[in-house]
């Protein structure tokens, strides 16, 4: 069994997930071990192992990787499956049969959930893509459907906490109000910026309208031994 974070709240749902560190897999350091990112330069067998190591936990044979970006584009797969590689910052709706990967280092993996109609999506959603509404888009998009924001479910996976994000002026200008004032401090020590970007998404979630949601409080950064991040 690889290890993974779940949120409890969905234990009884009608669908699978986790958010899955670096342990369980078969590649060499430094992409120990469970690496599922071919822009690396691990070997494709590794990643693709690894891929299906996952698929096979999940109980599904299928999962769509986008390529992310830091954007907003949100592929919906309501209607059909791609093709071939396709460039996306979020997936909407995938069939029952098929599985949805958010790939993160340091960013947060955020997974949606409509679990009476057993409608999902995630979103990658760094300072640069949360900045840019990918969260609000994607609430949106389950709208669009009839879908309202009250009975989502939102599970936010581990990403870099706020000790460890020091950002420059630029990041914080970046972020929405009321965040930049409740989610950007100043160090007490360097009077460096840093940002909480889970609370930020949180606020800004409760603002949306979802009442449940679920927040891993794991810091990729500092626990390395457990999670990639952008320093492996």
């Amino acid at each position: 069994m690889i290890p993974c974070e779940q949120n409890p709240s969905w234990s009884d749902a009608p669908f699978a997930h986790g958010f899955f560190g670096r342990l369980g897999g078969v590649s060499p350091s430094p992409y120990d071990s469970l690496n599922i990112g071919r822009s690396t330069q691990d070997h494709e067998a590794n990643v693709q192992k690894n891929r299906s190591l996952i698929a096979a936990q999940l109980g599904i044979n299928n999962i769509i990787h986008p390529g992310q970006v830091h954007g907003t584009e949100i592929l919906d797969l309501s209607d059909h499956l791609p093709s071939d590689h396709v460039v996306a910052d979020a997936v909407y709706n995938p069939p029952k049969s098929v599985g949805l990967a958010i790939q993160t280092a340091d960013c947060m993996p955020v997974l949606f959930a409509h679990k009476a109609e057993g409608v999902l999506g995630g979103a990658h959603a760094g300072w640069r893509g949360f900045a840019r509404g990918i969260l609000e888009s994607m609430l949106q998009r389950f709208q669009k459907d009839g879908l309202q924001s009250e009975d989502i479910s939102v599970a936010i996976g581990p990403a870099i906490g706020p000790g460890a994000f020091e950002v420059g002026e630029e990041v914080v200008d970046a972020m929405p109000e009321p965040c930049r004032e409740l989610c950007a401090f100043r160090h007490f020590q360097t009077g460096r910026w840093h940002v909480d970007l889970k609370q930020a998404a949180t606020m800004m979630l409760r603002q949306s309208g979802v009442r449940d949601i679920w927040v891993s409080g794991s810091c990729t950064y500092t626990d390395k031994a457990h999670h990639f991040t952008h320093t492996f």
